[in-house]
């Protein structure tokens, strides 16, 4: 579930996020991204933003920190328990946006409005109140259970006796016997994942009556499961049965969690401070192509990505730059020949920059079409097209366009309608590029 490449394979022991240990939370840092925010921090949090986190920039003076935080969006975990929580820097509907981009669980959302959800809460208030839904459901439900083998030396005969095993350490006069038998437990792998997630959301929240519930259940948790270290092989070999299909949404909402540590905390697997974070420039280029796509005629026009081929090849031949465009349409009607290239910006400048504008220019000259930049909207940025010059012509115009995620003033707005909306701009931003075609 990670937007984030898979990391260098580090030991079992170093890609596991513990949650065993108890980390009290301090203040948190409220920050929007792009923007300096003045912040009290400790001296060691300032250290480990400054060592550990290339998309923060920090200066200091004394415990007082200037912090900018480029691109990212969500919760940074500090040494001191103290956390940053990072706002987009659009006003948008992040969970909406994370679930149509494809980060998380779409069927999560729909659950939204039982959970409490509010379009201005946090990211970790949003996962905590979609967490707490799910976990209240699957303790009505009763906790999964299973049968696991054990092998011990009882004081009384149980399940099979082992011969060899009872010869060796009991003798002529035994005292005890070596036993081997299934035991009905709850402590599962899957009920662990569980466990380490609600923990993980213990450490993010401030004292609240949400944070309240989620150490009562955790407490209820610990009486029958055993807090251990979660490793990423744990996550992967999650499997629901029949009986355990009331799971089915926590686990995704736990694998978010602790997953994202694991391989996607920004490359960081040994990270052991709990972050959660997401790339928005990508989450907004994963919607921008999924709105586009789902707009389009399907039978003549087709979006693909990253696909323009390459540029340029060393002359020793060990080296290639590829042309990578966010969408690129395709005519099915003419051999898949490309009708037109887009780039999405997760900006709010008023204009295309002039690095971006030669960036589309030169995938546009590659096939001679027309191009599209693609905004959110509540920007500054204004609807406008742009001719190039004679000498570069065939390149087809240049249009500056948004797509509508901007969130509205009513906190009702279910997924669906905020998804149509979303929809509607980019049926626009097709219709405007097909008529350069």
């Amino acid at each position: 579930m990670s937007q984030h490449a898979n990391p260098p394979e580090q030991p079992e022991a170093a890609t596991a996020v513990d949650s065993s240990r108890d980390i009290t939370p301090g203040e948190t840092h409220h920050v929007r991204e792009s923007e300096t925010t003045t912040c009290s921090l400790e001296r060691e949090d300032i250290e480990y933003l400054r060592s550990e986190w290339d998309e923060v920039d920090i200066s200091n003076d004394g415990q007082t920190a200037r912090v900018k935080v480029k691109n990212y969006v969500g919760i940074i975990g500090l040494p001191s328990g103290d956390s940053l929580s990072i706002k987009p820097k659009i006003d948008c509907n992040l969970l909406y946006l994370l679930a149509y981009s494809g980060h998380i669980d779409e069927d999560l959302v729909y659950d939204a409005e039982d959970a409490g959800f509010e379009p201005g809460d946090d990211l970790e208030q949003i996962l905590a109140q979609l967490f707490l839904t799910e976990l209240e459901r699957v303790l009505q439900r009763g906790l999964q259970q299973e049968y696991q083998q054990h092998e011990r030396t009882e004081k009384q005969l149980r399940g099979q006796l082992r011969i060899q095993q009872q010869l060796e350490r009991q003798g002529v006069a035994p005292t005890a016997f070596e036993c081997r038998y299934a035991e009905l437990t709850h402590d599962t792998p899957l009920n662990r994942v569980i466990l380490a997630a609600t923990s993980c959301l213990c450490s993010w929240l401030q004292p609240s009556n949400l944070r309240s519930k989620l150490l009562q259940h955790r407490g209820r948790l610990r009486r029958q499961v055993s807090e251990q270290p979660i490793s990423e092989s744990v996550l992967d070999d999650l499997t629901l049965t029949r009986l355990d299909r009331h799971y089915r949404r926590i686990v995704a909402l736990a694998e978010l969690i602790l997953k994202e540590q694991l391989i996607g905390g920004l490359d960081r697997p040994d990270q052991p401070l709990p972050s959660l974070v997401f790339n928005m420039p990508n989450v907004f280029e994963s919607i921008t192509v999924r709105a586009i796509r789902s707009t389009i005629d399907q039978e003549t026009y087709r979006i693909t990505e990253n696909d323009l081929g390459d540029l340029a090849e060393s002359r020793s031949g060990d080296e290639t730059r590829s042309l990578e465009p966010d969408l690129v349409l395709r005519d099915r009607t003419t051999d898949d020949c490309v009708v037109a290239v887009g780039d999405a910006k997760w900006k709010t400048d008023d204009s295309p920059s002039r690095g971006d504008f030669y960036q589309l220019a030169v995938y546009q000259a590659q096939e001679e079409t027309p191009g599209v930049f693609v905004y959110p909207d509540g920007t500054e940025t204004e609807t406008r097209a742009y001719d190039y010059t004679e000498s570069a012509a065939r390149r087809g115009p240049l249009l500056v366009r948004s797509l509508d995620v901007q969130e509205t003033d009513s906190i009702s707005e279910r997924y669906d309608d905020y998804v149509g909306s979303i929809k509607s701009s980019a049926e626009e931003i097709v219709d405007d590029l097909l008529a350069e075609v």
